[in-house]
């Protein structure tokens, strides 16, 4: 079965406007998901550098430690 919608220029102007809300609103997201990912990243370089310098730091430790033989 066929309906037909008929829209008035208000009608149209509120869907517009519903329409730039939510597409304002994932703008948002997406921009507030991006500064969480960047934070994580951060977060994660930190981790790695702080365990590569442990590492590095146990890595001197052993060498220069090692008895001679």
């Amino acid at each position: 079965m066929r309906r037909d919608i008929y829209l008035d220029r208000d009608d149209i102007e509120a869907i517009v406007m519903a329409l730039r809300a939510q597409a304002s609103h994932y703008q948002d997201m997406a921009q507030k998901n991006a500064s969480i990912a960047a934070g994580y990243a951060r977060d994660q370089r930190r981790r790695v550098e702080s365990l590569a310098a442990r590492l590095s730091g146990l890595g001197q430790a052993i060498v220069t430690e090692r008895p001679h033989r």
